[in-house]
């Protein structure tokens, strides 16, 4: 495979998840490009197309207001589009058939199952630059001319490709069951720790509860102790009244 320099082309990168964004932009940098814009919103890519003019947008499938399909769509057909025959790479760890069908039938230039690597995306965009399609127009289409021309490939290159995309669907497999679990292992967590947390409110609010009831005998036995020493005040002033009248009938 013939080497290209790509450290000229400017990259744009529509992803929803902030950390493929960082991914991609690390990959490319790694491949030696160095211009590059991302959006987590497909609307605001959109402008970004006109003010940033990229060589090659990266677009996830699963991005919003529109997904990957409906923004391919809209760059191929939009009439304020300046460039509507950028290569748009579709890069998604949905790797159905009838997911790539609508992928290609939307206008998309290539497909890139996630997990990503240098190498898998290195390879598109060396299909973008090597063998460049035509575009064709019909009623229904606008895009890259969606026949390979088999002349092209050589048989040994098309059984590198299978491989290579198996084994990249392996990758997103195994990627997605590394994530469910991650995802179930995190879910424990957050119940166990909402668990805790309502244990420690519970023996909060009981403590609470112990420190307002001692409060309460604490002031209820005041008040018996200030009732006793009036009492014994009364008492008092009782007998020295007692002393004073007998005292009195003496004389």
């Amino acid at each position: 495979m013939r080497a290209y320099s790509i450290e000229n082309l400017k990259f744009l990168i529509i992803d929803p998840n902030k950390h493929m964004q960082f991914l991609f932009k690390t990959v490319l940098r790694a491949l030696g490009a160095r211009d590059f814009e991302s959006s987590d919103n497909s609307v605001a890519a959109v402008s970004l197309l006109n003010s940033f003019r990229p060589d090659i947008v990266i677009t996830e499938l699963v991005t919003t207001p529109m997904d990957g399909i409906e923004f391919t769509k809209v760059v191929r057909r939009g009439k304020e589009i300046q460039n509507p025959f950028v290569p748009i790479i579709m890069a998604t760890a949905m790797a159905e058939a009838r997911v790539v069908v609508m992928a290609r039938d939307s206008g998309i230039t290539e497909f890139l199952v996630k997990p990503i690597s240098a190498t898998s995306l290195y390879r598109r965009i060396h299909s973008i630059i090597d063998t460049p399609r035509d575009f064709v127009r019909t009623a229904e289409y606008f895009g890259p001319d969606r026949r390979r021309h088999q002349t092209e490939i050589s048989p040994k290159r098309r059984e590198a490709d299978r491989l290579a995309a198996e084994a990249a669907a392996r990758e997103a497999m195994e990627a997605l069951r590394v994530q469910a679990e991650a995802d179930v292992a995190r879910e424990l967590a957050v119940q166990k720790a909402k668990a805790q947390a309502e244990r420690n409110r519970q023996l909060a609010a009981q403590a609470d509860a112990e420190a307002a009831r001692a409060k309460q005998l604490a002031a209820q036995a005041e008040a018996a102790s200030a009732r006793e020493q009036a009492e014994r005040a009364a008492l008092s002033q009782a007998e020295v009244a007692a002393m004073l009248a007998k005292n009195a009938s003496k004389k």
